[in-house]
């Protein structure tokens, strides 16, 4: 080695020069490395354990194929029902199980108050019950099925609560004018042809305001609610046990993009399960996105491509389990712990960025694992 070379200032000055510059370009690199690939902000926003992405039949105990046929509420279930249809009675039993009770008692003060001949508190609770969304669609059904006979109004009496037949509003309804409030009553009678008559006889009574005849109508329903209540907590047992060995688990999330460059998030990802005891269980999961129907419904919808995620921006989506409950071998004790509230998940999954071979792996905080809806509270 030449050590005059190395000695002179002016090539020492040069060499210094290339490093510095050399330095500068592989700090910039990775400063842009790291800037790139700074970490997402993910959240997971809600947990439902009743998601379905497929309908398919299932085995309906005998019990709960009886109790479904004597109901004159909930669709008659077969031996083999689509899971959709049996998700569908659970829900309609719920309702039943959660408002029949309190549409007794309104029927009672009604009742009661005609008995003492008073009036105005039999007008505000006739006004009240016409009002509640439920009784309007169980009195239509038991009324419009003539399971509940309609008396034939008095003509000699006059109109002291004017009423009018819309066809364009509900797919066929009636506008029954109370003082200071106009209600709508009944739906889809435009459909229901049969139905329209029995109802309108309904609504002659409410117009006339033949309290003594509505009492016994309203009478007649609470006796059948009293028998529909029943009929409710004999088939959620069964239905919910169907719905839940028969669902996978779906897991909402919020994702930000903080990085300056946009990222795939891949269509694969793994739930991971821990309990109070230290337990860990893991599932894989696919990505799904939420999509509304003609009916406004809105459906999980498996996508086979991954979700492009731009810079600085944000986007939320689904992971749901590959596998339903039946086919978890955990998963009765996976679907204890979600009832329970005893154990906590946290979701991991992929994301790919331009320019970069290798993906990087994105794991969320733990999360308590429960039902996060309201209604499932």
């Amino acid at each position: 080695m030449n050590t005059k070379l190395l000695a002179d200032p002016q090539i020492i000055a040069a060499l210094l020069t290339v490093a510095l510059t050399v330095i500068a370009a592989v700090s910039g690199y990775f400063l842009r490395e790291w800037l790139t690939r700074s970490k997402p902000f993910v959240s997971v926003i809600r947990i439902v354990g009743s998601s379905k992405l497929v309908s398919a039949r299932v085995p309906v105990p005998d019990r709960a194929v009886k109790a479904s046929k004597k109901s004159h509420l909930f669709d008659p279930l077969s031996e083999r029902s689509r899971l959709d249809d049996v998700s569908a009675s659970l829900k309609a039993a719920r309702n039943v199980e959660g408002r029949a009770q309190e549409v007794i008692e309104l029927i009672d003060a009604f009742r009661a108050a005609v008995a003492k001949n008073d009036s105005a508190i039999a007008q505000g609770v006739l006004e009240e019950l016409m009002l509640d969304e439920d009784f309007d669609d169980w009195i239509c059904s038991l009324v419009g099925e003539r399971t509940v006979p309609v008396p034939q109004f008095d003509e000699n009496l006059p109109i002291l609560i004017d009423f009018v037949e819309e066809r364009n509003a509900r797919g066929g309804t009636f506008a029954i004018g109370f003082p200071g409030n106009t209600l709508r009553f009944g739906s889809e009678l435009n459909t229901f042809v049969l139905y329209r008559s029995s109802i309108k006889a309904l609504v002659e009574l409410v117009s006339r305001l033949e309290f003594g005849k509505l009492a016994q109508v309203f009478g007649a329903i609470g006796r059948e609610l009293s028998t529909e209540l029943g009929l409710a907590k004999d088939l959620i047992p069964p239905l919910q046990e169907i719905v839940d060995k028969n669902s996978q688990w779906s897991f909402g999330l919020y994702v930000a993009n903080l990085g300056h460059s946009p990222f795939l998030i891949q269509t694969e990802g793994m739930v991971e399960i821990k309990d109070l005891s230290g337990g860990r269980y893991t599932e894989p999961c696919l990505l799904v996105v939420l999509k509304e129907d003609a009916a406004r419904d809105v459906r999980r919808v498996r996508t086979k491509s991954p979700l492009v995620t731009q810079s600085q921006r944000d986007i939320t989506f689904d992971f749901v389990t590959t596998r339903t409950q039946a086919d978890m071998p955990a998963g009765d004790t996976i679907r204890s712990m979600f009832k329970s509230g005893s154990a906590q998940c946290r979701l991991t999954f992929a994301i790919e960025r331009p320019g970069h071979s290798r993906s990087a792996r994105v794991t969320s905080a733990w999360f308590k694992f429960v039902d996060t809806r309201p209604s499932a509270a």
